[in-house]
């Protein structure tokens, strides 16, 4: 018969262990045969590799080679550094493997700026700009997240440059894209090695060990069952994740085509090396013909279907069981002085700037890490994870090391090598039944390495219905950032057409130049206040007034206070946090100006999600404190979900007034996807204190279809306000 017989359907091909091996053993009786646990690639299939370790661990199978490929390097690496099912099994658990595989922290550990950008900017594009000229990043995913994981979970091993002496020894394979060859990886930081092995082309950025540019090693050699007859094995347990493709109609993500494309690669090799299994052997193969290499969310299904093909190969795994107390022996002498410690005092904290322009100084006054005080090793993480959250770092690497006698921490920042200079874009597009549509275009340069000690210097231009253009210069003022100073400067220009149905009845076109400048205290990662000096040229423009049109233009100078709180856990189609933004401006003709005018607002919004239902609460007020604004600083409502059936700033006032109830029911699995809601509104518009009337707000109602589209939020709305006809619109781009 056939070997490709073996790789049939079936879930594990039991063996008998041959005369050679149990010969040995009767020879010398206190020997057994070296065991090597071979673990293939697979994505998130590789949660099955957990499932198999849990039936060794009860079968007391000792392992004593690990030798793995992608997602088998990672299982395969964890175990061999002493983690059992159990440790593995609730470290998997914990993790949010969406945001794990998506580049730069949690957005609620990001700066203020950054998160202000990230309502602007939506497009998920990026690209990089220097002297050298545009540059693109080097994969879709740069890893840093993965990359601190696997820093932390690995720690202990941190002192370890040879495989071998770890509890297990291991072998990770990866493959060299110079030559097309396999790597085998048997020294160098362990974390590094399991990175490189799981560098899915295409998804992940590869990684440079020795000079060489290294990714997934599934590309050759998806089964390493080569490698661990190299180590000396006499008998291989071979997981086999490879069970032929998953319907075409699961690839709908860049991860789940690129893991297809790899399978394609990957089954050819595989059936060479199974090809290779010899009688002694034992081939385990979970059924996971209907489980993408993509399903994360399907942790205990992959660990269930690992679980129940290593029962179905029970009797083979016997073989070369111990008995219990010999084995307890052995787990005891592997785990002696391995992860016996989560919490340690380092002697040192050092920061390595050799790949960051940024000063150390400023690097380390974004942790919380410092000589002499105990830290847990798991918040290493999360302190890697506050210097990602800076803005303009590509990774940040974590090493523990000991020298002379000392036992420190060493970070190791990298800024993105695609930079300094930073570009991004965000679009909106609206429409709506009545005819009334436009777009707007932004692009944004940030220079986030302006100088060494923090600078930055941002610049935009804008298209479309709004057209414009701005710079900033940012400075800190301190190591950590607690104080700063910003100058800015604005062009701006932009057309509003106010309905008949409103009122007005007019085109009206606003024209601003303005400079400000202010200084400010920075509240963590969730909100900053600034306070300082504002100047500008404004200029309205009515040129369809009956008789002809008229112009008006005022200087304005005084002062400018504003708080901002942003702790909304993302931008498109938020789940949770609140959104604040307070700004006050006092204009005084001693000042320079040519008006007087006090002007203050608030806008706040807040969000809940119980299971798949998300309420989001919200209310805006502003003020001209008694006087009446010039027509340039009048507060505006209408558009999405700010009296939906009205036209964006067709509703006017030196006062005005909103609340909003926002609902949204998620359609679709995982964190966004389709969603569909409806919104309650009333709000209104004053010209004077004294017109200020309850009876004169405006109801509004909407229902709409929400879609996260991997290039931003869309929504199509039906609204319904009173006064005016009802009517679709459709939006793209950020809403709040």
């Amino acid at each position: 018969m056939r070997r490709s017989l073996v790789l049939a359907p079936v879930v594990v091909t039991l063996l008998l262990v041959p005369s050679a091996a149990l010969a040995r053993q009767a020879e010398n009786p206190g020997s057994r045969p070296r065991v090597a646990l071979v673990l293939s690639g697979g994505g998130a299939r590789g949660f099955a590799h957990i499932g198999v370790l849990k039936v060794l661990d009860e079968l007391h199978v000792p392992v004593d080679v690990v030798v793995g490929t992608s997602v088998g390097a990672v299982v395969g690496g964890l175990h061999a550094t002493g983690m059992r099912y159990d440790d593995l099994v609730e470290t998997f658990r914990a993790q949010d493997w969406n945001a794990l595989f998506r580049d730069g922290p949690d957005r609620r550990e990001v700066r203020l700026r950054q998160k202000r950008d990230d309502r602007e900017l939506t497009l998920p594009f990026e690209v990089g700009i220097s002297e050298k000229g545009l540059r693109l990043p080097t994969g879709i995913i740069a890893g840093a997240k993965l990359t601190n994981l696997l820093d932390v979970l690995t720690w202990p091993a941190m002192v370890v440059q040879d495989f071998d002496s770890l509890p297990i020894p291991f072998r990770a394979v990866a493959t060299d894209v110079a030559t097309g060859e396999a790597v085998v990886l048997e020294r160098g930081r362990l974390s590094t090695a399991m990175r490189a092995s799981m560098a899915v082309p295409a998804v992940f950025a590869p990684v440079s060990i020795d000079g060489r540019t290294l990714i997934d090693g599934g590309v050759v050699e998806n089964l390493p069952l080569r490698v661990a007859r190299e180590m000396g094995a006499d008998v291989a347990i071979v997981v086999n994740l490879t069970t032929g493709l998953e319907d075409v109609s699961e690839a709908q993500t860049i991860l789940s085509i690129s893991q297809r494309v790899l399978t394609i690669f990957t089954m050819r090799s595989t059936q060479e090396q199974l090809r290779t299994l010899r009688a002694q052997d034992v081939l385990i193969t979970p059924q996971l013909q209907r489980f993408s290499p993509s399903s994360f969310d399907r942790l205990e299904d992959g660990l269930r279907l690992g679980e129940e093909a290593a029962r179905a190969a029970a009797d083979s795994l016997r073989a070369f069981a111990v008995p219990a107390a010999e084995y307890q022996r052995i787990v005891e002498e592997r785990a002696a002085g391995w992860r016996d410690a989560d919490v340690f005092v380092p002697d040192f904290v050092r920061i390595d700037t050799t790949r960051t322009e940024l000063a150390p100084e400023v690097i380390l006054g974004t942790t919380s890490l410092r000589p002499h005080e105990p830290i847990a090793t798991r918040q290493l993480a999360d302190e890697a994870t506050a210097i990602l959250g800076y803005g303009g770092f590509d990774r940040v690497g974590i090493e523990i090391r000991e020298e002379d006698g000392m036992r420190g921490v060493i970070l190791r920042p990298e800024d993105k090598p695609w930079g300094p200079g930073l570009l991004r874009a965000g679009l909106t597009l609206f429409d709506r039944q009545r005819g009334d549509a436009g777009w707007e275009f932004v692009l944004n340069y940030a220079h986030l390495r302006f100088d060494p000690h923090g600078a930055q210097v941002r610049a935009s231009i804008r298209l479309g219905s709004t057209q414009g253009a701005n710079v900033e210069w940012y400075k800190p003022l301190d190591a950590r950032e607690r104080w700063f100073a910003a100058l800015r400067t604005d062009a701006v220009r932009r057309d509003i057409v106010l309905p008949a149905d409103t009122g007005a009845g007019a085109n009206v076109e606003f024209a601003e130049l303005g400079f400000s400048a202010v200084a400010g205290m920075r509240l963590g990662t969730w909100g900053q206040f600034n306070a300082g000096i504002v100047r500008g040229i404004l200029r309205v423009e009515r040129p369809a007034l009956p008789g002809g049109g008229t112009v008006e233009r005022i200087d304005v100078a005084g002062f400018l206070a504003q708080l901002e709180i942003d702790r909304l856990d993302r931008i498109a189609f938020p789940r949770s946090g609140e959104l604040f933004l307070a700004d006050a401006r006092v204009a005084r003709r001693f000042l320079g100006g040519e008006q007087s005018f006090d002007r203050i607002s608030a806008d706040a919004i807040a969000f809940r999600t119980i299971s798949r239902s998300t309420i989001g609460l919200g209310a805006f007020i502003g003020t001209g404190l008694g006087g009446t604004l010039p027509t340039t600083q009048r507060f505006t409502l209408g558009g999405l979900f700010r009296l939906t059936g009205v036209q964006p700033s067709a509703v006017q006032g030196s006062y005005a007034g909103l609340g909003r109830m926002i609902y949204r029911y998620r359609l679709s699995d995982g964190d966004a996807g389709i969603h569909l809601g409806g919104s309650v509104e009333a709000g209104g518009a004053w010209d004077t204190l004294e017109s200020v009337h309850f009876g004169d707000v405006r109801l509004s109602a909407s229902a709409f279809l929400g879609v996260d589209t991997p290039l931003g939020p869309l929504h199509f709305a039906y609204g319904f306000t009173r006064g005016v006809d009802p009517g679709w619109s459709l939006r793209f781009g950020p809403v709040f």
